[in-house]
């Protein structure tokens, strides 16, 4: 079973601190702390220098105890110390940015929530939460911010956004760029310069509260619903979370029940805003729509006492007694963003031939590392996640490690239209 740390999202934390102060009494518990990370790190990752030597690993880690000081708040704390976890390149093996904090900060935050193309960075407007909702145009296109510009800012941003690949990283980003902004360069009022319709222009605004940024509209999507469009025979699950896998049980017999009632001959399933959870998930709904036994791993390796130990998958899991099962052409949606048991899930469809992938390559790797034990820094309080197991996806090869490559390229916002188009053409 594959699990992934669920990205922190910024709804609904309480307050540790308002002033952010760590409060030590002497550098040595900052230090204690960044060896407690990476002896843990170490001890249960299965090879935390597949991407950065031991060498090199040792010689950065050494210059960062030397940054280390007893006046630094959280923000400092994580900002320094992050970017040498990021260099390990798991993005299940990360430093949790402390978004409870958040909430001390005052008016210090970006008023506005961005969208980032991860395939040339360009950083556009999404929402206005400034008190007017109406200081820059929506989609204007950001240069700078307080004169640095947006590409910098993106830079500095990859250093502390733990990920396998640049595309992945920045679909991330979308939801931690007011709250890197603040972590990185503590501005509470911002210089917008952007561009729309041909012009650039600049504005001044002021920064805004954690609570009118983060307002709680929307804050918690269900992790999977049904919505059916009877006219085109189209049956739409939207799936979020891999999550609680007894509450999906009981969604897909009653979502089945429906598609089956309603005779739905095309079944799209949205999982371009998936960022993993409980393998067993996809399990689950591959009784309702696999033509053949499957599976999503072929291998396992994990350590145990300081050895690496392989877990070979031996068969794979039979199809068993489903009325419901799904008979017609059956389309996933997926994009950069979708990761861990989410791109699982999309390799082994696509591998068993299960129906036709629409949008981006996924953010997940056919090999990659998995299965996050969480634990605590006992001074600074800092939550982290470290892989305990490396994943082969069915079929994968060590020669060829890519995302679930999609049939139909398309960027990830236009797979829902491109899908029906698809199905539409196909029903003429």
């Amino acid at each position: 079973m594959k699990i992934l740390v669920t990205i922190f999202f910024l709804i609904g934390y309480s307050v540790v601190n308002s002033c952010c102060q760590i409060n030590f009494h002497a550098n040595s518990n900052l230090i204690a702390d960044v060896n407690y990370l990476f002896q843990r790190i170490e001890r249960i990752h299965p090879n935390m220098n597949y991407s950065l030597s031991k060498a090199d690993f040792e010689k950065e880690f050494r210059g960062l105890k030397e940054k280390i000081n007893n006046k630094m708040n959280i923000f400092d704390y994580w900002k320094l110390v992050n970017p040498l976890v990021v260099k390990l390149n798991d993005g299940h093996t990360n430093l949790i940015f402390p978004s409870y904090q958040l909430k001390g900060v005052g008016s210090s935050l970006f008023p506005f929530s961005v969208n980032i193309n991860p395939k040339d960075s360009i950083v556009a407007i999404e929402e206005d939460y400034t008190p007017s909702r109406n200081s820059i145009p929506l989609n204007s296109r950001v240069l700078s911010i307080n004169g640095m510009p947006i590409n910098k800012i993106i830079d500095d941003m990859l250093c502390q956004t733990s990920g396998e690949t640049i595309s992945f990283k920045l679909s991330k980003l979308k939801y931690f760029f007011t709250p890197f902004l603040y972590a990185l360069y503590r501005d509470m009022e911002f210089e917008v310069e952007y561009f729309i319709k041909g012009e650039k222009h600049k504005l001044l605004v002021q920064g805004i509260s954690y609570e009118d940024r983060y307002q709680k509209k929307n804050a918690n999507p269900k992790p999977y619903t049904l919505f059916i469009d009877e006219k085109n025979s189209i049956a739409i699950i939207d799936f979020r979370q891999f999550l609680d896998l007894k509450k999906f049980d009981v969604f897909l017999d009653s979502a089945f029940t429906l598609i089956h009632k309603k005779n739905i001959n095309n079944l799209i399933i949205d999982v371009r805003l998936n960022g993993g959870g409980s393998s067993s998930l996809g399990d689950a709904m591959f009784q309702y729509i696999s033509k053949t036994p499957f599976h999503q791993y072929g291998y396992i390796i994990n350590k145990k006492e300081g050895k690496l130990k392989i877990r070979k998958t031996e068969r794979l899991i039979k199809l068993r007694r489903n009325k419901l099962r799904f008979k017609g052409d059956v389309y996933v949606l997926q994009s950069n963003f979708t990761f861990s048991s989410a791109s699982d899930f999309t390799w082994a469809f696509k591998y068993f031939k299960m129906g036709k992938i629409v949008g981006e390559e996924s953010g997940g790797l056919s090999i990659c590392y998995g299965e996050t034990i969480n634990s605590t820094l006992p001074y600074s309080k800092l939550e982290f996640g470290v892989s305990s197991k490396k994943f082969y996806n069915y079929g994968a090869s060590e020669n060829m490690i890519t995302g679930t490559i999609p049939d139909y390229y398309t960027p990830s916002s236009e797979a829902l239209d491109f899908a029906i188009q698809l199905i539409k053409a196909k029903n003429k």
